[in-house]
């Protein structure tokens, strides 16, 4: 049946004044957000302010910045991904979501440089992206070297699962606790604050998604990567990685995502050479 792949194209000042004109083109992923929070609506921050979490500044700034007459030619665009687990694909191809690595660039993007006037070769294709984002930047870059001209990588979601947050998914049996002594263990934690404060730990997050939903159908963090990475079970449904009540990691899941290439740190150094 069909899957539908939806793009928001950002169109440089001068485009329709320029018809035989033809723009490089920057993919600016994430989550289907209007390309770099493009904005005409005037911010409530100062102009030049820049937001103290994200390091970024406001959508109507970089509106600002792209009317200029000294900002660069392009044409940014962005991806809408959904899939039954999570708001985002991560752009690879997964037993669970379907193609989507193959379907980006076999098809949206082929598609996108028909309908739009981008230049079809890899030095005018550009990557960006953020958390989620970041992480499928690095892997459309890395699985098509040849396709993709550059990427910048931004705070990417776990690359090296040997450091999965705090996990080493391979040699770690329990995603929950840590031992820190020759009798104490310690709660591995999943988010905190930029003062160290724990906010959230693996057990509480894994407990949250089972309450929202069964078989990977939370629609929240942990179980959107088990369906992005992992295999399909006997019921139709991903496998999760470690027990969401116990907590005891699945080592053949594990071995699953490293060996079908979703560790980019592995899958970079087993594929250097191309």
């Amino acid at each position: 049946r069909p899957i539908y792949i939806h793009a928001h194209v950002l169109l440089p000042r001068g485009y329709a004044d320029n018809p035989d004109r033809y723009y490089p083109s920057i993919y600016s992923l994430g989550h289907g957000r209007t390309p770099f929070s493009f904005s005409t609506t005037p911010s409530s921050r100062p102009r030049g302010d820049i937001n103290p979490v994200t390091g970024t500044e406001s959508g109507y700034d970089f509106y600002q910045s792209w009317i200029a007459d000294d900002f660069p030619r392009v044409i940014a665009i962005s991806l809408e991904q959904q899939t039954p687990y999570f708001p985002d694909s991560y752009s690879v191809n997964s037993p669970n979501n379907g193609p989507y690595g193959d379907a980006i660039v076999e098809e949206v993007i082929p598609h996108l440089e028909e309908r739009f006037r981008i230049i079809r070769k890899p030095y005018a294709r550009q990557l960006e992206g953020a958390s989620t984002s970041g992480w499928q930047t690095l892997a459309l870059q890395l699985r098509n070297p040849d396709f993709f001209g550059g990427a910048w990588i931004l705070q990417p979601d776990p690359i090296d699962f040997r450091r999965f947050f705090h996990i080493n998914i391979y040699e770690d049996t329990s995603a929950f606790s840590v031992s820190v002594g020759q009798f104490t263990t310690a709660e591995r934690y999943f988010r905190r604050t930029v003062e160290g404060q724990p906010v959230w730990t693996m057990k509480q997050v894994s407990q949250f998604e089972d309450v929202l939903g069964s078989r990977g159908r939370s629609h929240f963090q942990l179980e959107g990567w088990e369906a992005v990475f992992g295999p399909v079970g006997a019921e139709g449904y991903p496998v999760p990685l470690w027990n969401k009540q116990t907590g005891t990691i699945d080592r053949a899941v594990a071995r699953y995502w490293r060996d079908n290439g979703f560790d980019l740190r592995q899958y970079a150094q087993r594929n250097w050479s191309t």
